[in-house]
């Protein structure tokens, strides 16, 4: 009795710790995806700005 209900609790256990990961992986990923959006909406700024001064 006492076994399987330990077994129970590391299982639920072992489940929320990959839920967490794919969590922090999803995290990692947005963050990494906003980055890149920023580094890109500052690229396209800068070329912006170049392109004024030279008129």
């Amino acid at each position: 009795m006492f076994c399987c209900f330990a077994r129970k609790c590391t299982y639920k256990l072992e489940e929320r710790k990959l839920i967490g990961e794919e969590v922090r992986s999803m995290n990692i990923r947005t963050i990494g995806m906003i980055l890149f959006g920023l580094a890109t909406i500052l690229q396209t700024i800068s070329e912006l700005v170049e392109e004024l001064k030279k008129e």
